[in-house]
């Protein structure tokens, strides 16, 4: 299919559609260039059509306009506050459906979790200490390794004496 060349009378929707696609900017439907006449400021049209006729556009003029129109939509504060707002509204969504938590109720959570975590880990020395009936020394030196593993995991370190040292602290 051949794609028309402009002419001074103008090329209709259906032929600037055609010329924009063979052109690599888009697929569009001739009734987008209805809407884009509504826009504001709106795509230029060298002839409106009348009953029985078609508007007529100049294709440079389209394509100018275009180009205009997408570096101020690339730039406009309006369309980043509609993203913005569009955002905000995506995270309310997920909010209400129970698809997004606030990192505080998050924290908490696993800062219960890992303090029963430690609790339990913590006792065991002295649980198996009475089931195996295990001397006071080894049940304490036991108690030693798993402080020193818990201090571990929590970024801290446990010297020679048994004494927790928090991390990013110098002693």
């Amino acid at each position: 299919m051949s794609v028309p060349a402009p002419t001074a009378i103008g090329v209709t929707a259906a032929e600037v559609v055609e010329r924009l696609r063979a052109d690599g900017r888009g697929e569009w439907q001739p009734g987008t260039l209805r809407e884009w006449m509504r826009e504001d400021p709106p795509c230029p049209v060298l002839s409106r059509g009348k009953p029985g006729r078609e508007h007529l556009f100049s294709y440079p003029d389209v394509i100018d306009w275009l180009d205009a129109r997408e570096r101020e939509r690339r730039h406009s504060p309006s369309d980043l506050a509609r993203l913005e707002q569009a955002r905000l509204t995506r995270i309310r969504a997920d909010q209400l459906a129970g698809e997004l938590i606030p990192v505080t109720e998050v924290e908490l959570v696993l800062a219960q979790l890992v303090t029963a975590a430690r609790t339990t880990i913590s006792g065991w020395p002295a649980r198996v200490a009475l089931d195996l009936a295990i001397s006071p020394e080894v049940q304490a030196r036991l108690q030693l390794e798993v402080d020193a593993l818990l201090a571990e995991l929590a970024g801290a370190s446990v010297d020679e004496r048994g004494v927790i040292h928090p991390a990013g602290r110098d002693e």
